[in-house]
């Protein structure tokens, strides 16, 4: 099984992972519409990725234009897979990768103008990382965090200083947009 990348400067690598492997990857339709939706937000932003998996969308962050990311990913196999595309890639200077649980990892984290959240389907962690991330200060004023969850996940519409602006359905999948208010961190 591989993912592609759909835009940018590494436009059309793949990221090849295991065919056993537990991943649900995100399908490429639904993150090229993830980065039609947020645009220019990517470029030369400080981008966070967490339960990254294959890294796919840290790694098209980083193609389209962003100056570094971070990953956290819980499977040992997984950070060091990603570990491998960020040297085959090119980004090995601007990628760090963290292990552990996304919760527990980002507490001290800050400063991101760009979040991807996509956890396990059957994991729901929205409510206490969500306020972690507000009440951290872990998003910048200005910033977006991208959601892909479950189409049967009611997600609210405001988590502190993050306010929804957009959800739109890709079959199973959900994606809400939500961006920060006016609140200073």
């Amino acid at each position: 099984m591989s993912v592609r990348l759909t835009g940018g400067m590494k436009k059309g690598f793949r990221l090849r992972v295991d065919k056993k492997s537990s991943l649900r990857p995100t399908s490429e339709k639904v993150r090229s519409a993830v980065f039609s939706m947020i645009g220019l937000k990517v470029v030369d932003a400080k981008v966070l990725d967490l339960y990254s998996g294959t890294g796919a969308f840290g790694f098209e962050s980083l193609s389209r234009g962003a100056d570094l990311v971070d990953f956290v990913e819980l499977d040992g196999t997984k950070c060091f897979q990603i570990r491998n595309f960020a040297n085959q890639l090119g980004f090995r200077d601007v990628v760090k990768v963290y292990r552990g649980h996304a919760e527990k990892r980002i507490k001290n984290f800050n400063g991101y103008q760009l979040i991807f959240v996509d956890p396990p389907y059957d994991h729901d962690p929205w409510k206490k990382l969500m306020e972690i991330i507000s009440q951290n200060c872990i998003v910048k004023e200005g910033g977006v965090l991208v959601a892909e969850h479950s189409k049967m996940m009611k997600m609210q519409d405001e988590y502190g200083i993050l306010k929804k602006k957009i959800s739109k359905k890709y079959g199973d999948t959900m994606i809400s947009i939500y961006h920060t208010g006016f609140d200073l961190c």
